[in-house]
């Protein structure tokens, strides 16, 4: 049976960040193994109110989700609030207070 997945949108103040945090998603999708993504995207809202799109579809995956506990230590401290998701009340709550979180600062 297909899982439909989790979105997960994330907003910040500056594009800068915003392409930091794609880059270490980005990260555990591919060289850790540890999130599985069908893509990744980072849109930017214009003055005039118009969109940029830049997305980056990633190979079709398992449809395992990863490992809850290794994605939440990967994304503690990245900062940014939570504008969209479709996972339960629960589950978003953990991801803004993970993000929200001072990072691990352990070796």
């Amino acid at each position: 049976m297909a899982n439909s997945g989790h979105l997960w949108a994330i907003g910040y103040d500056d594009m800068e960040r915003a392409n930091q945090v794609r880059d270490h998603v980005t990260n555990l999708g591919w060289d850790k193994h540890s999130l599985i993504l069908d893509g990744v995207a980072v849109v930017v809202r214009h003055p005039d109110g118009s969109f940029t799109l830049n997305r980056e579809p990633f190979p079709a995956a398992s449809d395992d989700e990863g490992d809850m506990d290794l994605i939440l230590h990967a994304i503690r401290g990245l900062g940014g609030t939570v504008l969209k998701t479709n996972v339960d009340v629960e589950r978003a709550r953990l991801i803004q207070s993970t993000i929200a979180a001072e990072p691990d600062r352990r070796p």
